[in-house]
């Protein structure tokens, strides 16, 4: 008699080869710094990793070409290459991989992080009064919209269906992360899910899934009908945002979590979470291995216009980069301090372009007190 299921040891080197064989690609970005120059990267990762980095670079031209699998202990031997070869390169992985790229200066970000609101009512009078939400809630009054919340089912697969499908391949296509109706379910019944819906007429236009966990009350998913934009134009999103966090605020729940965002400061859902009072935090499963070879005119652009978050020192950290040719409003420290200065940083460091060497200066540095 066996203790080994048929098959267990082909199974077994299919999940370590699985595990411990990464994709590598070598990509060229055409244009990239003006002047006609290229960027030449390197990435190594799943390849959902590597559409959602170079969607990093929409608008520009791009050439890819698959370099095959490769062990994650050969990527040192790689780094002789890539510093004769790329400007930039990327490895994707769980932290475990970083002693595998010791030698390299290079900036550990996550590919998500948590955020959460701060459900005290003095706080969120604050939030409500910032002139962006102010905004939002001129729309939400002009148009009438009020919310419902419901728990029956029949609405959660109406949801699926006419809202979190259609949104997801409308606004994200090939790189969405789409979660099946099962699992949405699952977690639904779990952990006694609402559905919160906000209503033009009789119509439920928008919705947010509502799931209470140990951490606190969760936002799980989010959508428009039909993933329609004029719901957004209009303020239907803006309606959930704010009709929930005054749903919640009686409720004693101390946050409430608005789920995964790009660590990106520039991206666009994570800014529209930071409007209403956005606090990030931390998820650290894996990571975008960020190293610049260089500091050429292509890298440079690359990074002035995609600053990051990154995990220093244990702690989440804001990283800004100026060019050589940046004018004196884009070096403005203070206006940089205030735009890229989330809540939920350690701190902020912004780096101008080094005259000599391979390592940007600091140029400033915000901590989260400033």
């Amino acid at each position: 008699m066996t203790l080994l299921s048929p098959g267990w040891y082909s199974k077994l080197k299919k999940n370590i080869r699985r595990i411990l064989k990464v994709p590598v690609w070598s990509v060229r970005v055409r244009d990239c710094g003006g002047q006609n120059e290229d960027l030449n990267l390197l990435f190594a990762g799943h390849p959902v990793g590597k559409d959602y980095f170079l969607d990093l670079f929409s608008g520009h031209e791009l050439e890819q070409k698959p370099l095959g699998d490769r062990w994650i202990w050969t990527l040192p031997l790689f780094n002789r290459k890539i510093r004769a070869k790329y400007g930039l390169a990327v490895f994707e992985g769980a932290s475990w991989l970083r002693p595998f790229l010791a030698g390299t200066r290079h900036f550990m970000i996550p590919l998500w992080v948590d955020g959460r609101v701060l459900l005290e009512p003095e706080f969120i009078k604050k939030v409500f009064k910032r002139r962006k939400v102010q905004y939002e809630v001129g729309k939400i009054r002009r148009n009438g919209f009020e919310y419902r919340v419901v728990r029956d089912e029949k609405w959660l697969r109406f949801f699926y269906r006419r809202m979190y499908l259609p949104h997801l391949e409308k606004h994200y296509g090939r790189l969405a992360l789409v979660t099946s109706y099962e699992d949405i379910e699952s977690r639904f019944r779990r952990y006694d899910g609402e559905i919160f819906f906000v209503k033009d007429g009789d119509r439920f236009v928008a919705g947010m899934i509502l799931i209470y966990t140990e951490k606190g009350v969760v936002m799980d998913k989010v959508a428009v009908l039909d993933g329609d934009d004029r719901h957004l134009r209009s303020g239907a999103s803006a309606a959930l945002y704010y009709f929930c966090i005054q749903y919640l605020l009686p409720t004693k729940q101390k946050y409430f979590w608005l789920g995964g965002s790009r660590a990106f400061l520039n991206d666009g859902v994570l800014n529209y979470k930071q409007k209403w009072g956005l606090e990030v935090h931390g998820r650290y499963r894996r990571f975008f291995f960020l190293w610049p070879v260089s500091y050429s005119p292509a890298v440079q652009e690359f990074l002035a216009q995609n600053p990051f978050i990154f995990l220093d020192k244990g702690q989440l950290a804001g990283a800004v980069f100026l060019r050589e040719q940046d004018d004196e409003r884009q070096k403005d420290l203070e206006w940089l301090r205030r735009r890229y200065h989330a809540r939920g940083l350690s701190r902020l460091i912004v780096f101008r372009a080094p005259t000599a060497g391979d390592r940007p200066e600091t140029e400033a540095l915000f901590r989260a007190s400033e």
